[in-house]
């Protein structure tokens, strides 16, 4: 009987052994799961994170589908409003404002005859030789279309660089000198005396500068076809002392003409 007693006892050991192990194993495998397997990294709490303190807030009403009418009012009754004379508005004319008319350009006139300079033959003797005192310029050369490109109307200016020259001196004479290229042939034309006509202020030791300034105008129609290079010669007083001196211009200030016209008038220097 004690065996039999014994023999029964290990063998509710061993089962009870067998359950437990059993039991252990699978706490042990699901303590397994759930710590190793499962991530809980979205369940951990920001550190930098703040939380919002919350508020409780009334809520909030309903709109009401009636809104509040304001009372009405009724003006009060007073002197009827009259427009100043003055914002009376002005009528805007029925047509387009008609346009000024533009004045008439002028027709160009002819020259005329008594204008004409007088020319004279010169000998090269005869004029004065050339002085480094003498300043003189051309500012304007206009040929005349109406009378057939016949009349060449020059101006420019010319004074000695002396204190002696008085511009205002009517005693004073110009010479314009016309020297033909291809025979030397000279003719002169007494200028005659054009106060201002240049526009310039003269600079020199003389005085009345502005009374240097000259014009001629030069009849071509009786001219031999060639080209022409141009002087100027001056006579002017120092007390009772006649002072000659003359100036010739530069060779592209030349005209030429054909046929008794100017063809080629004279450059003129900026």
């Amino acid at each position: 009987m004690q065996k039999g007693y014994r023999r029964d006892g290990k063998g509710a050991a061993v089962i009870r052994f067998f359950i437990g192990l059993v039991v252990l194993v699978t706490a042990l495998g699901l303590l397994y799961y759930f710590v190793v397997m499962q991530d809980y990294s979205d369940r951990i709490a920001d550190p930098n994170y703040a939380y919002r303190s919350y508020v409780a807030t009334d809520e909030t009403p309903e709109p009401s589908l009636a809104p509040e009418l304001e009372p009405e009012v009724t003006p009060e009754s007073g002197p009827t409003a009259t427009l100043p004379p003055y914002a009376t508005p002005t009528p805007t004319p029925a047509g387009p404002t008609p346009k000024p008319t533009p004045s008439p350009t002028p027709e160009p006139t002819n020259v005329p005859l008594a204008r004409l300079s007088t020319a004279r033959k010169l000998e090269s003797s005869k004029i004065p030789k050339l002085s480094d005192e003498i300043k003189a310029g051309l500012t304007r050369c206009y040929v005349s279309a109406i009378d057939g490109y016949k009349i060449m109307q020059v101006e420019g200016y010319v004074f000695a660089d002396n204190p002696a020259f008085d511009g205002s001196n009517d005693d004073n004479s110009v010479l314009l000198i016309v020297v033909r290229d291809s025979t030397s042939e000279i003719v002169g034309y007494l200028a005659e005396k054009a106060e201002g006509v240049t526009g310039i202020e003269h600079e020199g030791a003389g005085k009345n500068l502005e009374g240097a300034d000259f014009q001629a105008f030069i009849d071509v129609s009786k001219y031999a076809d060639d080209v022409y290079s141009l002087g100027v010669a001056l006579l002017y007083k120092d007390g009772e002392e006649e002072i000659y001196g003359s100036y010739k211009f530069d060779k592209a200030q030349t005209f030429a003409v054909r046929s008794g016209e100017v063809i080629s008038p004279i450059k003129i220097s900026q």
